[in-house]
């Protein structure tokens, strides 16, 4: 099986991210979590006991208003560190996704972080669809 599996969202009215630094998105509501590995309170996914391996991760997220951004960045952290990441530019409602495959040891830990530079905080939606994180475990 491809377990730890977990899909969460922001849920709710989503959330503001200031201009110009890395913030973690506050995944605070799942869809699914079949090991309890992901934390609704620190917004991450720590790896169980007996659960290291490879794992698939994919995060995207759109923000809820028009804006100029030259700069719209979604990254997936391991440990605290940036792993992979997608820049993206535009003139509305931008989205933006990032996948990566990484190699977790037990009680390493995954988050999804975004960066904008529209000038100005800007909110992004919390609808299950439009902004969320998942990831699960390679078989083999």
């Amino acid at each position: 099986a491809n377990t730890p599996a977990f899909h969460v969202n922001l849920g709710g009215t989503g959330q503001s991210v200031a201009t110009s630094s890395f913030t973690k998105l506050a995944h605070n509501t799942e869809v699914f979590d079949t090991d309890n590995a992901f934390d609704t309170t620190n917004y991450r996914f720590t790896v169980p006991s007996g659960k290291a391996g490879k794992y698939y991760f994919y995060a995207t997220a759109r923000v809820n208003s028009s804006a100029v951004f030259t700069r719209l960045v979604s990254s997936i952290y391991k440990n605290g560190a940036g792993q992979s990441q997608v820049n993206m530019n535009n003139t509305n409602e931008v989205s933006t996704s990032v996948s990566t495959i990484l190699d977790l040891n037990v009680g390493d830990y995954v988050e999804h972080y975004v960066q904008q530079n529209a000038g100005s905080d800007k909110g992004f939606h919390g609808e299950t669809n439009r902004t969320f994180f998942l990831g699960y475990k390679l078989i083999g």
